[in-house]
């Protein structure tokens, strides 16, 4: 049975009340004290669902007696009794906890019972409120514990890739080293058998060293740590940084491999070492499926493109294979020798790269006739380059939908520090930001960053330029102050912010970069 205490000294008012309480609540249990020491007895004997309080009372009075009974019944909803009309003696008591404040003199069943339904039923969604704010704190504490659990696991594991990755270069160079020392025979004459074989461990040890900075450059990526040192650069350098390797891979697989350069193509907007590793991984890729010939050949696919395309006449990818090979840990099932395969990243990590250097891959394969993979790279236009970095960091999932749009002018002439300020900036920004360099003093950086990861981001390159300096025997770099030219959230068409980045590059020279 629901019960009811009413606390009132005054005789007829506390009869008033009670006659009231029986008509508007009639299966309800009514109990009444006339003091708060009576009241405070009742309240230890027994379990009320409301509580009637009048303020003025022969042991508390006032806004003191509610806090007392607060105390003594603690979850229960309080409707304080007065007969005063006094809207600041109602909102203390509604500021102090009470549910209700009914005027004694104009009480009728009606009103009664609806304040004690709905002190009753506010009460009951505060304390949920309550029990459901201490369990969001409890699992808000759990959630940080775990995710600082997670953050240590993650940098562990982080860590132990990068000191086992670190690890290998040193025995793979000595094996390396090794090999090339007895193939020349610097140490005695080398039989062609014998030649054949060190070549081979070369090429097996040059095959560990791609997959240790395939794991690197995951973990990097993982942790959001992998720089992007995007500059103009030329196709010519690109294909000279692959072009040994592979002629030397070829010959040991006894492959025929053909580069091709198209005549007049323009310099190139790229990490031109993670274009590197595009090409080696395709190419190591063409040359492990191949059966006598793999091309490698260069041409301008747009008037924004430069493609670089890797063909081979392989087993070709079946169709219900290609939406997986580009996936981490994933391997085309072929009858290719155990000996050549790796950990399944290498295709994975040449989709990062090729998203990060802006172009775009694709494959053209049929099943049992080869396949052809073409990545591309933009050309050195300054406007263009913006718009790839805008789409890109748009539907990237793991970038801030956020873009700063920064200027830093140094204060001093870039010829007297050389090319210095530019190479601090793409060693010290990072793959979700791009350079670009406007005039000889200037530079504009796109950021795909929120608040919080701006102002660390300020942070980070102040650091990197007092410790640079630290260490520094030339003149030391000048201050780089960041202006920052808006804030701007990614949408469809993005069409404000690309203006804006034509309104600064526009009519500037672009050789700087």
């Amino acid at each position: 049975m629901s019960r009811v205490l009413l606390i009132e000294d005054d005789e007829v008012d506390r009869r008033n009340v009670i006659r009231m309480l029986s008509l508007a609540l009639p299966e309800w249990s009514i109990r009444s004290s006339t003091c708060l020491l009576d009241a405070e007895r009742e309240l230890s004997e027994f379990e009320f669902d409301v509580i009637l309080c009048d303020l003025s009372l022969p042991d508390s009075i006032g806004i003191s007696s509610l806090v007392r009974v607060l105390h003594a019944a603690s979850g229960v909803p309080i409707i304080v009794l007065t007969g005063l009309e006094s809207d600041k003696t109602s909102m203390d008591a509604l500021m102090e906890g009470a549910q209700d404040y009914l005027n004694k003199n104009q009480i009728t069943p009606e009103l009664i019972r609806r304040s004690i339904q709905y002190s009753v039923q506010r009460n009951h969604l505060s304390q949920r409120n309550a029990e459901l704010m201490a369990s969001l704190v409890k699992s808000e504490e759990a959630l940080r514990i775990q995710n600082r659990r997670l953050r240590k696991a993650c940098e562990t594991a982080q860590q132990f890739v990068d000191n086992v990755s670190h690890e290998f270069r040193t025995p793979l160079t000595v094996i390396k080293e090794y090999a090339s020392i007895m193939a020349e025979g610097m140490v005695g004459p080398v039989p062609d058998k014998q030649l054949r074989l060190l070549r081979t461990i070369d090429d097996r040890a040059s095959d560990l060293n791609n997959m240790v900075d395939d794991m690197l450059d995951i973990s990097k990526l993982e942790s959001g740590l992998l720089t992007a040192c995007r500059e103009k650069c030329s196709v010519e350098s690109i294909i000279e940084n692959v072009s040994s390797a592979l002629q030397q891979k070829a010959a040991i697989r006894e492959i025929e491999l053909e580069i091709s350069v198209a005549d007049d193509l323009p310099d190139v907007f790229c990490d031109a070492g993670k274009a590197t590793r595009t090409l080696i991984n395709l190419g190591v890729n063409a040359l492990k499926f191949a059966s006598h010939h793999v091309e490698v050949k260069v041409q301008f696919q747009t008037p924004h493109d430069v493609a670089f395309t890797v063909i081979d006449d392989g087993p070709g990818i079946p169709d219900e294979q290609k939406e997986l090979i580009f996936q981490r840990f994933s391997q085309l099932q072929s009858n290719v020798d155990n000996a050549g395969k790796g950990f399944g990243l290498g295709l994975n990590i040449v989709s990062e790269l090729v998203a990060i250097n802006l172009g775009r891959l694709s494959v053209d394969s049929q099943d049992g006739s080869g396949s052809e993979f073409t990545f591309t790279l933009p050309t050195c236009d300054h406007l263009e380059v913006a718009k790839r970095f805008i789409d890109h960091s748009s539907r990237n999932a793991n970038c801030p939908q956020t873009v700063a749009l920064l200027k830093s002018t140094i204060p001093i002439d870039q010829d007297a520090i050389g090319d210095d300020v530019r190479k601090f900036f793409l060693c010290t920004l990072r793959q979700n930001d791009l350079l670009l360099q406007i005039d000889r003093r200037s530079y504009l950086i796109l950021a795909a960053v929120d608040q919080i990861q701006l102002s660390e981001m300020g942070f980070r390159i102040e650091e990197q330029r007092a410790r640079l300096n630290r260490n520094r025997l030339s003149s030391p770099l000048p201050e780089l102050p960041l202006e920052n030219l808006g804030m701007y959230h990614l949408d469809q068409k993005n069409e404000v912010l690309i203006d804006k980045v034509a309104e600064q590059i526009t009519d500037r020279e672009y050789s700087y970069v």
